[in-house]
């Protein structure tokens, strides 16, 4: 019994010593709240995806999708509540993805979300979305925008076309 008890003092030890030796950071972050964009850590990755999803999209004669900061501060808030609950459905949050890109500010005409799991590589993502029939009508669809957010082996991909406000000039 005696060893029970004195492991867990010992890793308290270990950690707190850890803790001590840790140099102070410069900055804390703020936490972002719901109007600001949370910052993509994967930006690469994003990249890397965009390239993939507009290669396919040349390849079908559809124009290249930009990359929007506020449809991926969606997916990526999104992502990391997948990765965390573990839970896999486009409302797992309670929401739907037009609220949740609402949330971010996007003011949309059409949206589609893309989500999948179990890889660690844009090109094997890219390959279970453009084999699937549902997530290839995403991917080659009307939308112009497109966000991305990566958390472990969770992707989520948040396409969308910006409503287009009338000018008084239009009226």
């Amino acid at each position: 019994m005696a060893k029970w008890i004195c492991a867990p003092i010992l890793f308290c030890f270990f950690v707190v010593t850890v803790l001590a030796v840790e140099p102070a950071k410069q900055e804390t972050p703020t936490a972002p709240n719901e109007k600001t964009a949370l910052a993509n850590p994967h930006e690469e990755t994003a990249k890397e995806l965009l390239r993939l999803h507009n290669a396919a999209r040349k390849k079908a004669g559809k124009p290249a999708l930009r990359l929007n900061a506020r449809l991926s501060s969606a997916a990526q808030r999104f992502a990391e509540f997948l990765a965390k609950s573990r839970k896999y459905e486009h409302d797992a949050d309670g929401r739907t993805p037009a609220e949740r890109i609402d949330a971010e500010g996007y003011e949309w005409s059409s949206w589609s979300e893309n989500i999948a799991w179990g890889t660690r590589e844009p090109a094997e993502v890219m390959k279970t979305w453009i084999n699937s029939k549902e997530h290839r009508v995403n991917i080659l669809g009307d939308e112009k925008e497109v966000g991305f957010g990566i958390c472990e082996d969770v992707w989520v991909a948040d396409f969308a076309t910006q409503l287009k406000v009338a000018s008084k000039k239009d009226e």
